[in-house]
């Protein structure tokens, strides 16, 4: 029997509101999307590392252990923190499952990858990722090819036009790598991410804003041409995405209700009217139409940082002791996670959190990020992002007025077979953890014994599986040889 070949393609920070801007001009992904199983990918929580990490193994991030960008730990009554790494990563990948059942695989960009001793790493392709402190390729037979992989963090670019020219220069510089490497190898399943469509979209607010933006559509047309090259190769091609991205109006200010757990006080006159200011609704208005503007949109952020010029120091002094609160560093998402070190603390600030804004929350996780930090995951509805800046802890309102372009947890999925469908077919909302088992379903192969997600009802997948495994296991007594055999990074 013929094996199909797979190529899961990732468009970071992708949403179908932007995607339908241009898609009459992307003729390949518009042929792709007008033939595919149509979705919204709900992933909570929409942040880069834990979301693409959960789509990847199937598991949420409370089994996976990626929880954000860096990880917490107390000692001594001090918090530190570090980035994740592949070591972090507690169940097994997509690729390595494949590598377990004998199928070869490419990965390029995906997060966390470094080291390669976090990997199992026999039948496999890894090209480093964006957030990865040095450039590899492994094996490293394939070092040749480290030339066309560069990535847009690197750029020092000076206005928004060379950034986008610099970027789209580089993105056509891996495709040429890209292709070559497919040709070279020949790999049976591609898991490649693009990460760059989420980076310049925070950049240049004014496209999830949903503004037209030229610039933005010749790095697309780059993406469509590396999308033929993908589809002459693969018999199914997934376009997913780790969230999305949008313009929201309104902010839920949970400032107030950690300013009330914490005690923090006093706070000057002058401090309250600014926070009064920042607000109003004038004034969110007035923000609203300088951050819509392509022309005007950096001096929104100017105009808030005016606002808080004059605020002096932190409005809000943090205790010192073990239990302070601390919130992730990242303010990006219609999500956000506080971490504790005291679960007395956490629950006590929970509490008040579903007491005073339980109406405006749908969602609110608590995790054991280790042995002494406790974090929780809170996600408003839909139409609002969350705002923890000292500026508004002293104010008393729910709604901040201030509109801003965040995360949005619904991404986008498509599932594409050759010759399946002629027309576009809506399958719902799906969850991020769905996507592994239904790759392996359609591949036939056991799925993990402890998935969060469930099989995707498609045409071409039985509907009854191969069975259940647990990968987890398998993997860690094959590293245990792979590490004898090969020399890891």
């Amino acid at each position: 029997m013929v094996r199909s070949r797979v190529a899961i393609i990732g468009l970071d920070g992708m949403s179908w509101d932007v995607l339908m801007h241009y898609l009459e001009q992307l003729p390949c992904l518009r042929n792709i999307i007008s033939r595919s199983f149509l979705g919204l990918l709900k992933c909570i929580p929409p942040l880069t590392p834990p979301s693409w990490t959960s789509i990847l193994t199937g598991v949420k991030p409370q089994k996976h252990g990626i929880l954000s960008f860096v990880k917490y730990k107390t000692c001594r009554e001090n918090v530190h923190y570090r980035f994740y790494t592949s070591l972090d990563v507690k169940a097994p990948r997509l690729s390595e499952i494949l590598a377990i059942n004998g199928f070869f695989s490419l990965v390029i960009n995906c997060p966390i990858s470094y080291p390669l001793s976090g990997w199992y790493l026999e039948r496999q392709i890894i090209v480093y990722d964006i957030s990865s402190p040095k450039e590899f390729i492994c094996p490293s037979v394939y070092e040749r090819y480290l030339k066309y992989f560069k990535y847009i963090h690197a750029l020092k670019a000076r206005s928004n036009i060379e950034f986008l020219e610099q970027t789209c220069k580089l993105l056509e510089l891996r495709t040429e790598g890209i292709e070559m490497l497919l040709e070279e190898t020949n790999p049976d399943v591609l898991v490649l991410i693009v990460s760059e469509t989420d980076t310049i979209m925070h950049r240049v607010p004014v496209i999830p804003a949903g503004k037209y933006v030229k610039s933005f559509l010749k790095i697309l047309e780059v993406i469509d041409e590396l999308l033929k090259i993908v589809a002459k190769k693969f018999d199914v091609i997934i376009l997913v995405s780790d969230h999305g991205l949008r313009l929201f109006l309104k902010g839920l200010n949970i400032s107030k209700v950690i300013s009330d757990v914490e005690s923090i006080k006093p706070v000057h006159l002058r401090k309250v009217l600014l926070s009064l200011l920042s607000t109003n609704m004038v004034t969110g208005l007035i923000h609203y139409a300088l951050l819509t503007n392509i022309w005007t949109y950096k001096l929104a952020y100017k105009f808030r940082s005016f606002i808080r010029k004059f605020t002096g120091k932190r409005a809000v002094k943090r205790d010192r002791r073990i239990q302070r609160i601390r919130p992730d560093p990242i303010d990006a998402a219609d999500a956000m996670i506080l971490y504790f070190s005291s679960n007395q603390t956490m629950t006590t600030t929970t509490e008040r959190l579903k007491y005073t804004l339980g109406k405006y929350i749908i969602e609110m996780q608590t995790i054991r990020n280790s042995d002494d930090l406790y974090a929780v995951y809170i996600v408003p509805q839909e139409g609002l992002y969350l705002n923890l800046d000292p500026l508004h802890s002293v104010n008393r309102w729910d709604i901040l007025w201030f509109p801003s372009a965040r995360h949005t947890i619904y991404g986008i999925f498509a599932w594409y077979e050759k010759g399946l469908i002629e027309k576009p077919t809506y399958i719902g909302v799906l969850n991020n953890t769905d996507v592994l088992p239904t790759i392996l379903a359609r591949l036939g192969l056991p799925i993990p014994s402890y998935t969060d997600g469930k099989v995707i009802a498609l045409p071409t997948i039985s509907k009854q599986v191969a069975g259940q495994v647990d990968y987890r296991l398998i993997r860690k007594l094959k590293m245990i040889r792979h590490k004898m055999l090969y020399r890891v990074q």
